[in-house]
Order: structure tokens, then sequence, then C-alpha cells
């Protein structure tokens, strides 16, 4: 699918191509998602480039996301898409630069893009580079949501973790805060790698000389915040870390605990199982005892004794 849009009053407005002709004087960016071959052919045959598929998109040589040909800069950056809760996929996009026209290229839906539309772009004989720049800026203000949603998320679990006033009888389902964690650590570590790709894409911008000094400006205050959105993420994943050790402390805490119970009712039923085991010998004649009157309810006291001692003992040692 093909989308042309055009500036009008400072605005992005969609246009339609007129029998598969785009008009370069109207056009500051051109959005395909998921191309055709019959969209292949327009884009060859207005712009004379090749569109990339979705395994071509996805290359990670820095030499194929970056590069320049005959004055086209390709250019590739990974940007986040939602697909539920809590849950984000790292996609690449290709931006293709020709002239005063920025061309990207997705095989995803992502909000941003429909999002940028609202946003003032004077026109000037870079419009497609501002357009460039105004996308670069929503990514990092999306990513800088998704890092503030995930420190948000981070300090719940925390709390959950180390409340210490909780009901003891209430057990915290560790499973869930493991998913939730883990969560946490996948959405940050796609962040830092979105983060990543627009440094690179940056100052890939900064070093060519085919930029307006007015461009490379700009690109300096965007390097700033990606600077600092990369502290963020590192600080994350060492809360990330810790949590992730508390959460499996606990659980060893728990799982200590019931096995602590087990052996301390092994132990206990260990005297009642002995006196049983004597009283069950088939020497019945030759055992003190056997054949008295009381016989079998002294050796049913005696096993409650034998078993009341031992949880005597545990409880005065705060075993449990």
């Amino acid at each position: 699918m093909i989308k042309i849009y055009a500036l009008q009053d400072g605005y992005l407005t969609e246009r339609q191509s007129i029998e598969g002709i785009i008009k370069f004087e109207e056009t500051v960016w051109i959005d395909i998602k998921e191309p055709t071959e019959e969209e292949e052919t327009i884009m060859l045959k207005n712009f004379n480039i090749t569109l990339p598929n979705i395994i071509e998109i996805d290359d990670i040589e820095v030499s194929r996301r970056l590069h320049s040909e005959d004055g086209i800069h390709y250019l590739t950056a990974y940007m986040l898409s939602s697909e539920e809760a809590g849950y984000f996929q790292s996609n690449s996009v290709r931006f293709i630069l020709i002239k005063s026209i920025l061309i990207t290229v997705r095989y995803v839906e992502i909000d941003l893009f429909n999002q940028v539309q609202n946003i003032f772009l004077p026109y000037n004989p870079e419009s497609g580079h501002q357009v460039l720049l105004a996308l670069l800026k929503s990514s990092i203000y999306h990513f800088a949501d998704v890092l503030e949603q995930i420190g948000f998320n981070i300090e719940l679990q925390t709390k959950s973790i180390l409340n210490t006033k909780s009901d003891a009888n209430i057990k915290d389902d560790f499973r869930a805060i493991l998913q939730h964690v883990s969560r946490s650590g996948d959405s940050t570590s796609k962040a830092r790698e979105g983060l990543i790709s627009i440094n690179r894409l940056i100052t890939y911008i900064t070093q060519e000389q085919t930029f307006s000094i007015a461009i490379k400006s700009q690109i300096s205050i965007m390097a700033k915040d990606i600077s600092a959105l990369n502290d963020h993420t590192f600080f994350l994943s060492n809360q990330i870390n810790f949590l992730l050790d508390a959460t499996l402390g606990m659980i060893n805490i728990e799982q200590n605990v019931a096995i602590k119970v087990f052996s301390i009712a092994s132990t206990m039923l260990l005297p009642p199982t002995l006196i049983a085991g004597i009283y069950g010998m088939n020497f019945i004649h030759h055992i003190p005892g056997s054949e008295w009157r009381y016989g079998f309810l002294f050796a049913l006291f005696l096993m409650a004794v034998s078993s009341y001692l031992p949880y005597k003992y545990f409880k005065k040692r705060g075993w449990f």
C-alpha cells in the first residue's frame, strides 16, 4: 500500500497518484507498507529504485543499512510496534532520501507514522529531510514513553517483592512476577536496540556533506536525547537484574521453607515409626508388655510423646 503526502499549509496531506505517476514538485513523503509487485513497478518507473524485500530490510550489516548510491541515501533503523498489552516488536524501516522526497518502506503497522501527520513542517527545499527528522523525533519520544512505562512496572513489581507488611498467608504469584520481569527486560533490550540504530543513522547524517547545517544542528539535539535514553536503559537493565535476583531469591526461600516443613514432619514421625516397627515384629511373645492389657494404649502414648517432643524442640529453635 502506497500513501503519498504533500505539504499543505505546513501540514502533511495525503494525495493520490494519477495513473501511477507521482509528481515530484508536490510530493514530500511516500510511505509504502508491504509493497506489491505493481507498487514496486511504480517506484521503479518514477524513481528508478528497487524496493527491499522483508529479508533485505533486516540486514544487520551497517554497510547495507546505511549507504548512498548515485546521490540517493538508503537509511535503516529499528522502530517499535505494539502487538499486545506491554509487549513490543522491533521492526526495521528503510528510509530512502531522493532530493527533497522521503520514501519509507516497512512491512508492519507503526502508529507513529500516522501521528507524524499532525506535526507542522514548513515547506523548504529539504522537506523530505524534515519529514525524516519528524519521524525520528517521534520514534525517540515513543522510546522514552516505553522506557517510562517499563520503569513504572519495575517499581510496582519491586514493591510487590520487597513488601514486608503483606499478609504472611498470602503467597505472591512468582510465576506472574517472573513473566512481567522478563517482558520488561525484553522491551528494554528492544528499545536499546532501536536507540542504537537511530544513533548510527544520525551519526551517518552528520558525516555526510550533502546534508545542510540546519539539518545537522537538529540532529545534534536528537543525539543528546538518545544519549540520555541510552543511559536510562542501562539503569533499567540494572533494576531488572536486581528484581530478577530478588524474585529468584524469594522463590528459593519459599522452596526451602517447604523442604524444611517436610524434613521436620519426617523427623517427627521417625520415633513413632520406630515404636510401631518394634511392636509390629514377629517376636511378640518376647517383647516386654506385649501381653499387657494396656500395652496397645501405652504404645500409642509413646508414639504421641515421641512426636510431640521433636515438635516442641523445633518450635523452640524457631525452625517453623
